[in-house]
């Protein structure tokens, strides 16, 4: 009889067991569970645009905008 080994992964970052995808990560392939692979995935890639993100409701936001220099209009009319 073969022994079965059985591994139990764990999220390098949030520690979940279960995902319904591992993902690459900075401790190696399949070290995270999806959500935080796809975090660290936007977190890398805002970094390389230089740009820096606030999730709001879901509206992404820039940090370094002023509300003074954003124009909106809506039906032809300055607000």
């Amino acid at each position: 009889m073969e022994e079965e080994k059985k591994t139990v992964r764990c999220c390098s970052e949030c520690k979940t067991t279960k995902t319904p995808m591992w993902r690459g990560g900075p401790s190696g392939p399949k070290s995270l569970c999806n959500a935080c692979g796809i975090r660290l995935m936007k977190q890398r890639r805002s970094e390389l645009l230089g740009i820096r993100i606030i999730h709001s409701h879901k509206a992404y936001k820039k940090i370094n905008s002023s509300p003074s220099s954003l124009s909106f209009s809506h039906g032809g009319v300055s607000l």
